[in-house]
């Protein structure tokens, strides 16, 4: 019969091997792994992304989402640092802009413009759209 110290290790053994997986598991966001690029996600009339202010000024991001609005107002813009040292960004299109729900793939070009690109289907029923800022 094995001891209490080697029962002890065995269990702290597995739990930092559980530990790990999960660790290992999660997906850090795609602003800590490549900074130039995020994603704007937006559901009916609300747009969300994180992104690195390292690399984006808060009206980068004011300029890269408005379109998404199609013409209307984008309002109650916030921006809220996070612990991971990214930024959470959230607004709404005013008069709840039937915006469905996608996401706009977004990157910073060298050039320092920034390019917002749909893939897929978007709020315009177009399969693919493109706009710098």
């Amino acid at each position: 019969m094995p001891s209490t110290k080697h029962f002890v290790a065995r269990v702290v053994c597995v739990l930092v091997l559980a530990t790990s997986v999960v660790a290992c598991a999660q997906r850090e966001p795609l602003a800590t792994v490549a900074p130039e690029k995020f994603s704007f996600r937006y559901e009916k009339a609300t747009i969300s992304a994180t992104y690195n202010p390292s690399v984006y000024t808060e009206d980068e991001i004011r300029r890269a989402a408005a379109p998404i609005c199609d013409k209307v107002a984008m309002i109650n813009a916030s921006f809220t640092s996070s612990e991971n040292g990214l930024v959470e960004f959230t607004a709404d299109c005013a008069s709840g802009a039937p915006l469905g729900v996608g996401r706009a793939e977004v990157r910073k070009l060298a050039s320092g413009r920034i390019e917002v690109t749909f893939r897929g289907g978007d709020f315009t029923g177009r399969t693919a759209r493109t706009w710098t800022a």
